[in-house]
């Protein structure tokens, strides 16, 4: 039986999409392991997975709680700095514990989230194959694309120079966790990596895009996988009264479960019910509550948590921060959407969702009558709707997490990316390993 270890950054945006690789791992007969910190345990355990803690030294318990609280209410590069901070305190601590971790229990193989580059750098000096994976969009570096924390679209010329200029400036920003990769790169005999978004597998790289979602590439590497949303078959249970829905048009809601505590944009997105024959399920996230919403009008139904996938199949629109998995979700059941961006990568896959005709955006500072009107058009207008559907359809011919474990196990068999599996379609390419 094959262990194939899994690490991601510590917040749910990334564990939730892991543990469907970890499911469709374990369905083709592989031991999974985690290697994360201690808060994490219970939540992986609870899948029936094994878990390995690190950082008992450095993080006391609570403190992911207490980050994610901290980070809740930013936005924009404010948030993204704050995150920086959590990710150079793990990468240091990858950097000093994994070795032992991994020589205690050894792996056959590493799925590693492109968030964290140390336990990368890590497998590599130690010889172990692994897999990088693109829980957010894919940060392999393409002059044609631009950073992910911005709105634009990709361009040639004068866009090109702008991207490259943008991806530099980002790499200032990271620059706490790139003086760390330098130390470990010395201290593991490693030649020193230059990318912009280090330590990428040059064996296979998998992302939950669907391809006609993303903007073309021009320097696409041949083991860069399109594999659609990777989703959890079955998850903890959010009780949710669906005796509630009346019938009307479904509009859900959602700022997801990091940057989510945005009082003034939960009261807009809530307001937009008023006057508007639909019914609106607002989920808070769990860092706000509905009393601090203060009053909503009828036909506003606010909660803590919501089953989203449930009721993303029922609605006939979403209004989202375009996070990953809201966003993938929604493309996973044909639904179009309204964009509201707030940091992160959410800039980029709104323009995304804009670009691909299955939505709107509009600015998080955009008034409640703005964000209204781009729902009136979303909700109106069957074109956005008919691309949604033909994009779903598309999400669902690359094969999610089951055809992520297929390449992780030819990997491990061949060496190199496997051959079209049951999943085969222009989005999976062989290659040749090290192809570039």
């Amino acid at each position: 039986m094959k262990t194939i270890g899994i690490i991601v950054p510590p917040v749910p945006g990334h564990v939730m999409p892991s543990l469907a690789q970890a499911d469709a791992l374990r369905s083709e007969g592989c031991r999974v392991r985690y290697y994360q910190l201690g808060d994490l345990r219970d939540q992986i355990e609870e899948q029936g997975h094994e878990f390995c803690a690190l950082g008992a030294s450095r993080f006391q318990p609570g403190m992911l709680a207490e980050m994610r609280s901290k980070i809740a209410s930013m936005s924009g590069l404010r948030c993204v700095r704050a995150s920086v901070e959590l990710f150079r305190a793990t990468a240091e601590m990858f950097g000093d514990e994994l070795p032992a971790a991994l020589a205690r229990e050894p792996v056959d193989a590493l799925l590693i989230d492109q968030i964290e580059p140390a336990p990368a750098l890590i497998a590599r000096a130690l010889g172990i194959p692994y897999v990088s994976v693109a829980n957010a969009l894919p940060m392999d570096p393409d002059p044609w694309h631009p950073p992910a924390t911005t709105p634009w679209l990709p361009g040639g010329g004068i866009g090109e120079l702008r991207n490259c200029l943008a991806h530099q400036m980002l790499r200032v920003v990271f620059r706490p966790t790139y003086r760390l990769l330098r130390k470990l790169e010395r201290r593991h005999g490693l030649p020193r990596e230059p990318m912009i978004f280090p330590y990428l597998s040059e064996q296979a790289q998998i992302n939950q895009l669907v391809e006609a979602f993303d903007f073309p590439r021009k320097h696409r590497p041949a083991h860069l996988h399109y594999l659609g949303a990777m989703r959890l078959r079955s998850y903890r249970e959010i009780p949710f009264d669906f005796d509630r829905l009346d019938g009307r048009p479904l509009v859900y809601a959602s700022l997801g479960t990091t940057v989510c505590r945005h009082l003034p944009l939960l009261r807009k997105i809530a307001e937009i019910a008023r006057g508007r024959d639909v019914q609106l399920v607002l989920s808070l996230g769990g860092q706000a509550t509905a009393a601090e919403l203060g009053a909503v009008p009828e036909n506003a139904l606010v909660v803590e948590f919501a089953p989203q996938p449930e009721l993303i199949g029922r609605a006939d629109a979403v209004i989202t921060h375009a996070g990953q998995n809201t966003t993938m979700e929604a493309i996973a059941k044909g639904k179009p959407m309204v964009a509201v961006p707030i940091s992160y990568e959410q800039p980029g896959i709104a323009a995304r969702i804009e670009r691909a005709g299955i939505g709107l955006r509009c600015s998080r500072k955009a008034s409640t009558a703005s964000i209204g009107q781009a729902l009136d058009r979303v909700l109106s207008e069957p074109g956005f709707a008919n691309s949604a559907t033909q994009l779903a359809k598309a999400g669902a011919a690359a094969g999610g997490a089951e055809r992520a474990a297929e390449i992780v196990i030819s990997m491990l068999q061949t060496g190199c990316q496997p051959p079209r599996g049951r999943y085969s379609s222009a989005q999976t390419r062989p290659h040749t390993t090290g192809e570039t």
